[in-house]
């Protein structure tokens, strides 16, 4: 089982600059729309990309291959999905810059704000980098005459999150690396 994670060297410059995709099943894939919507740099007005109005279609496309992912995922071992999040967690580091950078770009905000909001993103994935604990279960016999008491964790299932765009760094990064550590797959829907 390996796991997919972009990036920027794995993106292509097209991909960066200009029309961007969806990120499905691993691959970058167009979406089916004619619809798209342009992001500017808020200072300058400078066409930065376009975003496509994704369709029902890519929508459902994500979805089976989310769930399709989910099989093995999550029979991958705690430990062992902790590992992806150590090396996530060192990608999230070697970009620091560009992604306080992209973050300030994209969104208008100043400096200081986005490496704020970089730093506060990674420490959430430190946290789920933990995972192996968080994941343990507890038992307690005799919670009662003749009854034990017993909490198992589990992955759920193909997981979901929609974004707001004033912290486009930091509340994607509440969601998707506990869920993923957890054993779940994921969606993103960034906002707009």
């Amino acid at each position: 089982m390996t796991a997919t994670i972009p990036t920027t060297r794995e993106i292509p410059a097209s991909a960066r600059r200009g029309e961007l995709k969806n990120f499905i099943g691993g691959e970058w894939v167009r979406a089916r729309t004619s619809e798209w919507l342009d992001v500017p740099n808020p200072a300058t007005e400078e066409l930065l990309a376009r975003v496509p109005m994704s369709t029902a279609a890519d929508v459902d496309a994500a979805a089976r291959a989310a769930r399709a992912a989910f099989a093995d995922w999550s029979e991958l071992a705690v430990p062992e999905r902790a590992g992806y999040m150590f090396r996530f967690r060192e990608a999230l580091n070697d970009y620091r810059e560009e992604l306080i950078r992209l973050c300030t770009t994209e969104n208008g905000k100043i400096y200081a704000d986005s490496a704020g909001e970089v730093r506060r993103g990674i420490e959430v994935v430190d946290f789920a980098c933990g995972m192996p604990t968080l994941m343990m279960g507890t038992n307690l016999d005799q919670i009662s005459k003749g009854i034990d008491s017993e909490l198992v964790r589990f992955p759920v299932g193909v997981c979901a999150g929609i974004t707001p765009f004033n912290f486009p760094f930091m509340v994607p990064l509440w969601m998707y690396p506990l869920a993923i550590a957890a054993g779940n797959t994921f969606i993103l829907k960034p906002s707009e």
